[in-house]
Parts: structure tokens; C-alpha cells; sequence
């Protein structure tokens, strides 16, 4: 499953063997009025993260994915020296189970710096089991600034798991910036298996075939199908007197072929297909403001080629040459 997410988005829900849920991080925009930090935002936008975590842990393990405006350096996201020692653990054997924190690879962040919503981030972390993805990943791709603004760049935007999802993480890549927004896009390739139980509440793992059947009375076959009910009854009341209602699965049983009975007498007769637009897609023609001339188109240009310059190496020095670039064309 892949998914991409960017600061636009509020959150992203995911299918696994554990009914695994997502919730939005509910953080502000990385574009904050705070001086001291870049893009960052002291006050805490959700106060009751944990308690949030708590609840939907009850329904499955939590993904936490989006802008969460904390700074985290290279702080550590899990219990160090957290294991009890072997002489303990030999007098208290049996008297109770305790399972000590996963020592995971230090992350490799390239914002150094915190600010106290990432000490925050840190603490939720450690007390709820969850670890950052951000700067572990295999390939590298991760270990990426996520934020570039007017003061300079930052880490703000996490991917956070419980740590035993860590190998069903095929890619998290921090992709390049654009001139959509001054974060740049998370792309998420995940590994998981969906066995969920009733698939008819993910539409898209049924057949167009099947999605697409609807059935429409029309008065004109009312009489006849009338009368193929009525030849049918015997059927209908054979199968009524075999349901056994003091056991679940035969009682299911009889539900199911009563359904499937009904459908063959009333298709032939109710039954549409819904029409199916097949003609190729044409994309609306967009066209420039009068005001956007040959002048704005150049220096369109021209800043797409920083950009490109930039996201080649993001370096303060590249960062503070963007700057002065973006400044001089637009004087």
C-alpha cells in the first residue's frame, strides 16, 4: 500500500491484521508566529494526545503521521538501560511478566535542534511505545529536513509506529519541496496484510461487477414477478421450516440462501446496470491571469531552477543563496 501525505492533509487510515488506525496529529501549520524557533510552536495543540493514544489503542495499534511542529533533535524516543538485571530477575522470576524497551538505531536527524513540543513528542513516545520512523529508515530517505521557511529549515513532520512495525516499512521518503507548499511531501510505502472480516467496507477490493449492481422496480413486472414468487413458495416455505434458530451458523445459512433465492427470482426482473462513462478523460485547459505575462512566466522559471538547485543539496548556505536568489528576481 502506498500513500503520500503532505500538511494539507488531516490523516491517513490504514487496513491490517489488527484493525491498525491512524489519527491526525492535530497540530498547526509549520508557518508559526513564533521567533524563537524555526517553525515551531511552543504551546502544545493537543494537550490530550496521550489520552487519545490511550483510547484508540483499544481498537488497534496507532500510526501517527503529519506536522506535529516538535523539534526533536537527537533526543531518544525509548527508555535507555530500561532491561532489569539478571540477578533480579532470578529472585522475581514468575511474579510478574515485564518487557523491557526495544534499543533501536539512533536516528539520524539533520535539524539538531528541539523546542519544547519535541520534548513533548519524546515523552509521548516513550510512554505510549511508539518510535519515529524519521532518520531510521534503511535507504536514507528519511533522514531529510521536512520544513523550509523564511528563518531557515527544520524536522516538523513525523512518521511515528509502534517499533515491531518498523520491518513492514518498505519506503518512508521525504521528497523534495515544491512551490506548493513549504513542507515538503512524506511518501509511504507500506507492507501490510488486510484480513479484515467484512471486505464489503473497503469498496475497492470488490469487483466493479458487483459494486456496480442496483436494482430498480418498475411496475410493468409486477405481475409476473408475483407470479414467479408464487411458484417458488414451496421452495420459500421448505426452506423457511429447515432454519434451526438455537444455532448461529445454520440460522446463517438460511439467511444467506433465503438472499440468494430472492435475488435469482427478482433479477431477471429489477436487476440494472448503471452506465459506465468509457469515453477517455480530457483534462480541463487552464489559462493564465492576463496579469501573468512573459516577465512572470520567466521568473517563474527562473525560481523552479533554484528550487531544483536547492533540493540537489539543502545546506544553509544553499538555503541562504535561495533566499537572496528568490529576492532578486522579484526586485
Amino acid at each position: 500500500m502506498t500513500s503520500t501525505r503532505n500538511d494539507r492533509s488531516d490523516s491517513i487510515s490504514l487496513c491490517s491484521p489488527e484493525s491498525t488506525v491512524a489519527f491526525p496529529s492535530g497540530a498547526s501549520s509549520g508557518n508559526s508566529k513564533a521567533k524563537s524557533t524555526v517553525g515551531s510552536n511552543d504551546n502544545d495543540p493537543d494537550p490530550n494526545s496521550k489520552n487519545s493514544i490511550e483510547l484508540y489503542s483499544e481498537l488497534g495499534h496507532v500510526f501517527i503521521l503529519g506536522d506535529l511542529n516538535g523539534r526533536t533533535g537527537t533526543l531518544v524516543d525509548f527508555v535507555e538501560n530500561d532491561d532489569i538485571h539478571f540477578t533480579v530477575k532470578n529472585r522475581i522470576c514468575g511474579a510478574f511478566e515485564y518487557l523491557a524497551d526495544s534499543v533501536l538505531p539512533k536516528r539520524v536527524n539533520p535539524d539538531l535542534n528541539t523546542n519544547s513540543y519535541g520534548s513533548k513528542i519524546i515523552s509521548m513516545c516513550k510512554s505510549s511505545g511508539l518510535r519515529i520512523v524519521n532518520g531510521r529508515h534503511k535507504n536514507g530517505f528519511s533522514n531529510d529536513f521536512t520544513y523550509c521557511g523564511p528563518i531557515g529549515m527544520s524536522v516538523l513532520d513525523y512518521f511515528i509506529v509502534p517499533s515491531f512495525y518498523f520491518p513492514n516499512i518498505n519506503q518512508l521518503i521525504v521528497s523534495n519541496f515544491t512551490t506548493y507548499s513549504d513542507h515538503a511531501f512524506l511518501h509511504l510505502e507500506l507492507n501490510l496484510l488486510n484480513t479484515m472480516r467484512n471486505p464489503g467496507k473497503c469498496s475497492g477490493a470488490m469487483e466493479d461487477t458487483e459494486r456496480r449492481v442496483k436494482y430498480k422496480w418498475k411496475d410493468q413486472f409486477k405481475e409476473q414477478c408475483t407470479e414467479c414468487i408464487c411458484i417458488n413458495m414451496d421452495n420459500i416455505i421448505r426452506l423457511q421450516n429447515s432454519i434451526d434458530f438455537e444455532n448461529q451458523n445454520s440460522f446463517d445459512k438460511s439467511l444467506s440462501n433465503f438472499t440468494c433465492m430472492i435475488e435469482d427470482i427478482m433479477s431477471p426482473f429489477f436487476k440494472t446496470m448503471p452506465y459506465v462513462n468509457n469515453k477517455p478523460y480530457k483534462p480541463d485547459n487552464y489559462f493564465d491571469k492576463p496579469w501573468f505575462n512573459t516577465r512572470c512566466k520567466e521568473l517563474y522559471r527562473c525560481y523552479i531552477d533554484y528550487l531544483h538547485v536547492f533540493n540537489r543539496s539543502k545546506s544553509i548556505v544553499n538555503h541562504i543563496q535561495i533566499k537572496k536568489n528568490t529576492v532578486t528576481i522579484f526586485l
